[in-house]
């Protein structure tokens, strides 16, 4: 009896154990309930996809062709250029309107863009446009070659190296003309243009190829005398870049130095390829501004306090110094110690160019009385040789009754 007890208990003191069976058919169920979600997964397209064929696309997306430039035509009847388009490009093409009666036209493709530009030709339009970019020549700078050296020489160095020159020049002194030890280099275009960057040697010479400097000139078309474009790509109307007339400058009936010049752009009594045009000017400023100086801080053109801010020589300067160590103060510095030895030695604004101005007025002024003042001291000159002269004659007067009396 007292051994089924304890059994019993001992039975009843055990862990209750789960079966799995029961476990696994809640989790099926689970499962079926949450099968009933739609979830998309947005990268299951790529699963479908292999790694050759992902590459292949990316290829395909960097090697696109570039798209032609555009054309700008003056068009006072846009129905036959419509018309043209579409016999052209086949209605793959936009139009947009610009000021005037000018229009952009924008094909999609080079083929459909040089039978147009040659259908333009063919019926005298007035139009520019720019070069194909896979007909644009790679320019780079060759350095360190010598200014003697026969550009033949170089171009058969760089065919041996699979470059392909277009043109090449010798750079030179703006002013003196001296040849420079660098070459202006124009390859036609390539896969490989970039590699010439690795050439250090060429011809048994070190030498380094660059890239060429960024100009901020604007382009300015001999044919039109136009900005932005260039004479080889224009079809409009020539223009003398004297006289402004309607034919070319090599044929303008004006020959040599004339006085009554006049600008095709702007009018002006200026040759059109004048640096100081106001057209170039306004152009200049929209496509290159300047850049705007922060009211925060100092103007480098004034130096109220005679401040030297460095002294490689380790001179004696004028102004106020630093002498701890060698090491100069900053300007921040010297306003601030400045301003602790005196107080009212400077004014809480920093800006001094209003004191300027002032200065500036009173220096003026000055000058205006000045003059006034030499003005009246002349006047006064003259009165008192008058004064001189009539006395003079005073006293020959009174000789003269003197002796005639004693006679």
């Amino acid at each position: 009896m007292d051994t089924n007890l304890s059994e019993a208990n001992e039975s009843s003191k055990k862990r209750k154990i789960i079966s799995p069976t029961n476990s696994q058919t809640d989790s099926e169920e689970q499962d079926k309930w949450l099968s009933n979600v739609p979830v998309n997964n947005p990268y299951s397209i790529l699963q479908n996809l292999s790694g050759d064929t992902t590459e292949d696309n990316i290829t395909t997306s960097i090697n696109l062709p570039p798209k032609p430039p555009p054309i700008y035509i003056e068009a006072r009847v846009i129905e036959p250029l419509m018309e043209l388009l579409k016999d052209i490009a086949n209605n793959n093409f936009t139009i947009k309107q610009l000021k005037n009666s000018e229009v952009k036209i924008q094909v999609n493709t080079s083929d459909d863009y040089r039978k147009l530009t040659s259908a333009l030709k063919e019926k005298n339009a007035n139009f520019y446009t720019y070069q194909l970019k896979k007909d644009r020549s790679y320019k780079v700078v060759l350095r360190g070659m010598h200014p003697s050296m026969a550009t033949g020489i170089i171009i058969d160095e760089l065919k041996k190296l699979n470059h392909q020159v277009r043109q090449i020049n010798n750079i030179t002194k703006s002013v003196t003309k001296e040849p420079l030890p660098l070459f202006f280099i124009e390859l036609e275009p390539n896969v490989n243009n970039k590699e010439i960057y690795k050439i250090n040697r060429l011809y048994n010479m070190i030498v380094s190829f660059e890239p060429p400097k960024a100009k901020r000139d604007i382009p300015q078309c001999l044919r039109c005398q136009s900005y932005g474009h260039t004479k080889n790509y224009c079809n409009r109307t020539p223009a003398c870049v004297k006289c402004a007339g309607k034919h070319w400058t090599s044929s303008c009936p004006y020959i040599g130095k004339i006085n009554n010049v006049k600008c095709s752009n702007c009018q002006g009594n200026h040759p059109a390829s004048y640096k100081g045009c106001l057209v170039r000017k306004q152009l200049q400023q929209k496509l290159f501004p300047k850049l705007r100086h922060k009211p925060g801080t100092p103007n480098s053109n004034l130096n109220p306090l005679n401040v030297t801010y460095t002294n490689h020589n380790n001179n004696t300067s004028e102004g106020i110094h630093s002498n701890i160590g060698t090491r100069n103060k900053t300007f921040a510095e010297i306003v601030r110690n400045q301003v602790r030895k005196d107080p009212a030695a400077l004014p809480e604004d920093t800006n001094f160019a209003p004191t300027l101005i002032e200065l500036k007025n009173l220096l003026i002024t000055s000058t205006k009385n000045s003059e006034v003042i030499t003005s009246m001291l002349l006047q006064q000159t003259q009165l008192l040789t008058q004064q001189s002269q009539q006395i003079n004659k005073m006293l020959e007067l009174l000789s003269l009754m003197l002796i005639n009396n004693n006679k």
